[in-house]
């Protein structure tokens, strides 16, 4: 199983845009709603950023979030590279 640079990238806008899609869904019809109820990702970085001016929180966050998705990259491949060496 090959997984190329391109269809990373391609997995990763589709990814993008999707979550900006489900952001103004959010902004758009509940704000969040009660409680923080329908609040996604995005809504909480734009929240954090443009509401509170909380720039370094979300930018903890971006790492943190970087620093798990090549962790799970790596399992991923790591398994991948077993099974085609069994």
């Amino acid at each position: 199983m090959d997984l190329s640079n391109d269809d990373n990238f391609y997995v990763a806008v589709i990814a993008i845009i999707n979550s900006f899609q489900c952001f103004s869904l959010v902004q758009l019809l509940t704000s969040g709603g009660f409680n923080s109820s329908t609040s996604t990702i995005m809504y909480f970085v734009y929240e954090k950023v443009f509401k509170f001016s909380q720039f370094g929180y979300v930018n903890v966050m971006a790492i943190s979030k970087q620093a798990k998705f090549v962790t799970n990259y790596s399992v991923i491949m790591a398994g991948i590279m077993l099974e085609a060496i069994h």
